[in-house]
């Protein structure tokens, strides 16, 4: 066993984990791989996922060993320590596993693990990005540097995969959960997609064919775009919408040297919308909820572009009402009144939830 200061060190600016998921057997523990980049041309195709973490005290297992090099620029040994990968409830074990180098214990909750074997190979490897083993979400300022990346992560990824559960009850309307859909983190995911599949046991469908065909099948299916139990609910058709309003912006094209080609990729916003569309996204996402006020913003973050982007990043160790002064800050005069009343009425949802 080893201890929580043995960690894997803090990833820097722009660098990323990716996991290689080893094929197995459908009973076999899951076990995986995971490699530092800091070039999302240079690290090889991957899938990024997408789902609800589900019931924080459901943990799952999941074994990761840590490559000794980084993907796309080997490191000193000096750098190289054990990987200190956290679950949601902040339970951190480090076990090792004597079948492979390195093999460490990773809590997850289970419905993460679900997930991991749904999309686990039988026959070869799988290379996923997956935020609860990607990220040490006990660390701040990580999870901090992350998010700042996040856009890029899902925007350069082959393709979202979003896993829906398992399919206890097969009937089709269980693939568009309600949980998952009234989420905030999955807008920015989402819209962020080259390519979008979404699976529900051992179903899929592409998101494009669904969301063009979407009213003739909720006809064939029966009612579940919207959830009964919750007044200000969205469905799918909330997403549809916001994901086809969104690719209607016009995406910025910057011209680059080869050399400016690499930090550019890292550290400028690959987001549509400038600051005067804050207001709007704010309040077309005003009944999804995540689990820290911060991310009420820090979730649609990689979607702006300009001042928003660049002179707010994401910090965990900041309050919310420094969080809330500097986006009334950014954004003029003409909006100021309405974003502060909108950031006071998305604070009191907050605490009536």
């Amino acid at each position: 066993m080893v201890d929580d200061e043995d960690q894997l060190r803090r990833l820097a600016i722009g660098e990323f984990r990716i996991l290689t998921i080893h094929p197995g057997s459908p009973q076999a523990a899951v076990k995986c791989s995971a490699r530092i980049y800091r070039s999302f041309t240079r690290c090889p195709s991957y899938e990024a996922l997408s789902y609800a973490w589900g019931d924080g005290k459901d943990h799952g297992i999941v074994y990761v060993s840590v490559d000794k090099e980084r993907g796309d620029d080997p490191v000193s040994k000096e750098d190289l320590h054990k990987v200190a990968l956290a679950d949601q409830m902040r339970v951190y074990r480090y076990i090792y596993d004597n079948l492979t180098s390195d093999g460490t214990f990773s809590g997850c909750t289970r419905n993460c693990e679900n997930a991991l074997r749904r999309f686990r190979l039988q026959d070869k490897p799988r290379t996923l990005w997956v935020d609860a083993i990607c990220i040490n979400q006990k660390d701040k300022v990580e999870r901090s540097r992350q998010v700042q990346i996040m856009g890029h992560i899902y925007h350069y990824a082959d393709r979202v995969i979003v896993y829906s559960g398992q399919a206890e009850n097969p009937k089709w309307t269980n693939l568009l959960s309600p949980s998952y859909f009234q989420r905030l983190w999955p807008v920015q995911e989402l819209l962020h997609a080259q390519k979008i599949r979404l699976y529900y046991g051992n179903s899929s469908i592409d998101w494009d064919v669904l969301s063009s065909d979407y009213e003739a099948w909720k006809r064939d299916v029966g009612p579940m775009d919207r959830c009964s139990t919750a007044p200000t609910a969205v469905g799918p058709s909330d997403f549809f919408e916001l994901r086809r309003w969104y690719l209607r912006q016009p995406a910025r094209r910057v011209r680059l040297t080869v050399e400016d080609q690499r930090e550019h990729e890292r550290l400028s916003s690959v987001g549509r919308l400038d600051k005067s569309q804050l207001v709007t996204i704010l309040r077309m996402t005003l009944a999804l909820s995540c689990k820290e006020p911060l991310d009420e913003f820090y979730a649609v973050h990689s979607l702006f572009y300009g001042e928003l982007y660049s002179n707010i990043w994401p910090d965990y160790g900041k309050s919310l009402r420094d969080l809330h002064e500097e986006l009334v800050k950014i954004v003029g005069l003409g909006n100021k009144e309405e974003l502060r009343d909108l950031l006071n009425l998305r604070l009191r949802l907050r605490l009536a939830r």
